[in-house]
């Protein structure tokens, strides 16, 4: 989900990132906070970014993780309001950050490359609508299979602490990790320090279309 930046063309990316500039963040910085007011789209280029929020008592809840491809801070920059979220480097990564004018003013100009976005934008807010419904309505097993695969690479390889995973899916440590474990015996996955390997996408892509969670 989200990687924007490899479902366009060579020539979109060029005129998008003409310019742009580069900014390199080290494991830990924040690249922006909740609040800050959002004048830039961010491109990941390298690495890989955590998007989370921070409850009262201090402890980071991790949202999603975006990958080399991916957009972030999009829609807090088309509506000129604050981020709602804080971003994390989760590695040392590259960025490319573009003036939220010339980004929305190339696209608008380029008909083929606002349809790309809009479809970008459309599946955003729905994978957001799942993540809600998952939360408030569905089983703990029903929200891990969910956000694997939301989390899912190319290669079905997801790096993430077990406790960063159980934060992204709101459960403990104990019970997201006896979920996983029960999801590893039945050959769904493979579990291994700080990955998640999917064995069978399709198998459980199918058990929340029998659930009516996905379509």
């Amino acid at each position: 989900m989200n990687e924007f930046f490899k479902e366009i063309s060579e020539q979109e990316k060029e005129e998008l990132l003409k310019n742009s500039h580069q900014k390199k963040y080290k494991k830990g910085d924040v690249i922006f906070y909740k609040g800050d007011k959002a004048l830039k789209f961010y491109v990941v280029i390298e690495g890989e970014v955590t998007i989370e929020n921070h409850s009262i008592d201090g402890k980071s809840h991790g949202l999603n993780k975006l990958k080399e491809g991916s957009i972030l801070g999009e829609v807090s920059a088309l509506d000129g309001k604050a981020f709602t979220a804080t971003s994390v480097a989760n590695t040392d990564c590259t960025l490319r950050l573009i003036e939220k004018e010339y980004f929305i003013s190339t696209v608008l100009n380029r008909p083929e490359l606002a349809k790309k976005f809009l479809v970008h934008l459309c599946n955003l807010f729905r994978w957001n609508t799942e993540l809600v419904e998952a939360l408030a309505f569905h089983e703990l097993k029903e929200r891990v299979i969910l956000k694997l695969l939301n989390l899912s690479s190319e290669n079905n390889k997801i790096n993430i602490s077990q406790q960063e995973f159980a934060n992204i899916v709101s459960a403990s440590r104990e019970k997201t990790n006896k979920c996983l474990q029960e999801l590893q015996k039945g050959k769904w996955i493979f579990l291994e320090r700080n990955t998640i390997t999917i064995l069978n996408k399709s198998g459980l892509t199918k058990i929340l279309r029998e659930k009516g969670i996905v379509e």
